[in-house]
């Protein structure tokens, strides 16, 4: 009974050591060093933002905010600021990194080789003692070839990751612009209502004096309250961009000062729009997503191919007498009446849907490019107009009223009214300098980078 105890352990150590030759081959392929730390570095790169380094550290407590560095929120946040609070602590960009983990988990198990399956019939006289060992061989060359496919995915998902940072990166900048033009309305809408204010008072007064009609003066005191409702829904308005933001920076919960900064016009100068395309098309994380989408497509249709095959080596022992007779074989399934051709298809079909993808990624990127391009043009030649044009001739107007309103040549009514057509000058200026502010923010995140910087060398997160 001993020598059988003996022999036993024999036949497992055996059934131990068949997968170990494969397990060697497929961990001799190194794994892509991909984690939250690369989607970090590579937003640096672009923006010069960053990410936590681990996941894991980003807190889920509704009253606690991960502070970068470099923020300090006792003078209020300003842009850059919170933008830097959005890498860290936007809920939704935190539950999308976490696809990265998902994705190196799917790499890891592609590459790990089916279990080996032991049988073993114990002797029942006149039955004898079975032994038989199983172990898939073609795993050993399908399993580095699935990991492959696998490791595309896993960088897809970290480029399209890239991607989503700098989509929230242009939401923060764009909610940003939003807030401080809300501000300006309120700061614009104030003056207007004092103004129509002042001058309902002056018109009744003159009412009173015979020196105005009833008409006149009803009109001008409707057109004071209209400007203090449209002050209120102008106030309730900035109090709904500042909550948005704060969404976006992740701060819902925490009520820390928002300073936005004034808006001010972009600095720097453009390259053409072809230029701006060819940056586009080589920087731009969603464009090189769609491109390894395609190989690791490619990759798998190809395995569609050889995946038919099934071969299973096997290891058989038997007792014969006080002997075991051992002797190997294998078990081959012959593709007789199913080659695959569903698999296969399908494989194909995936192949040729993420090439056109990828097609339509690139179109939509030329889009995105032109249309951001113009949008900036279009601002900024109305800002230019405002302030070369506009703006100075209701300024020197406003003076001129005054001018002759002291001088005793007309009443202050015009001078309010000069007023209040400055403040509205003023606010369709600010309103030209945000969306010269949001098309600038739409065209960095639409080339892949900031602009006046190089674009960032293919495969950064590789």
């Amino acid at each position: 009974m001993a020598g059988v105890r003996d022999e036993l352990r024999r036949e497992f150590a055996v059934c131990r050591m068949l997968p170990v030759c494969g397990i060697l081959l497929v961990a001799g392929c190194a794994g892509p060093g991909i984690d939250d730390g690369t989607i970090g570095s590579a937003l640096h790169l672009r923006t010069g933002f960053s990410t936590p380094t681990n996941v894991a550290a980003r807190t889920v407590a509704a009253d606690a905010v991960l502070r970068p560095p470099g923020v300090n929120e006792a003078d209020g946040l300003n842009e850059d600021e919170l933008v830097a609070l959005a890498l860290w602590n936007n809920a939704s960009f935190a539950e999308a990194m976490a696809d990265l983990g998902l994705a190196r988990a799917d790499w890891v198990q592609a590459g790990k080789l089916p279990n080996p399956t032991v049988t073993m019939l114990l002797p029942n006289a006149p039955k004898i003692l079975e032994l038989t060992a199983r172990l898939p061989i073609d795993a050993l060359w399908l399993a580095p070839q699935r990991q492959r496919a696998a490791a595309f995915d896993l960088e897809r998902v970290a480029e399209t990751l890239v991607q989503q940072g700098l989509d929230l990166i242009r939401d923060v900048r764009a909610a940003s612009v939003e807030l401080a033009l809300a501000r300006a309305r309120v700061a614009c809408g104030t003056e207007s209502a004092g103004a129509l204010e002042r001058m309902a008072a002056l018109a009744s007064t003159q009412l009173a004096g015979g020196e105005a009609s009833e008409l006149e003066t009803v009109n001008v005191c409707n057109a004071a309250l209209r400007a203090r409702e449209e002050l209120a829904i102008a106030e309730r308005d900035a109090a709904v961009a500042e909550e948005r933001l704060r969404h976006l920076a992740g701060m819902t919960f925490v009520k820390f000062r928002l300073d936005p900064g004034p808006l001010e016009a972009p600095t720097g100068e453009l390259s053409p729009v072809e230029a701006l395309l060819r940056d586009a098309l080589a920087s731009r994380p969603d464009y090189r997503a769609a491109q390894l989408a395609v190989e690791a497509a490619a990759k798998r249709a190809g395995l569609a191919r050889v995946e038919i095959i099934s071969l299973t080596g096997i290891f058989d022992s038997n007792n014969v007498g006080p002997l075991f007779e051992p002797g190997p074989g294998f078990d081959l399934m012959v593709p007789l009446f199913d080659q695959g051709q569903g698999r296969l298809s399908r494989r194909r079909a995936e192949l040729d849907k993420a090439v056109r993808h990828c097609a339509a990624v690139r179109h939509r990127i030329a889009l995105e490019v032109r249309e951001s391009r113009l949008r900036e043009e279009q601002a900024s030649s109305e800002v230019r107009a405002w302030r070369e044009r506009l703006l100075p001739q209701l300024e020197a107007g406003q003076r001129l009223a005054g001018q002759a309103a002291k001088a005793g040549a007309t009443s202050f009514v015009p001078v309010h009214e000069a007023e209040r057509a400055l403040a509205e000058a003023r606010l369709r200026e600010a309103t030209a300098l945000a969306a010269w502010r949001r098309a600038r923010a739409e065209l960095e995140r639409s080339i892949g980078h900031r602009l006046g910087q190089n674009p960032p060398e293919r495969g950064k997160t590789s």
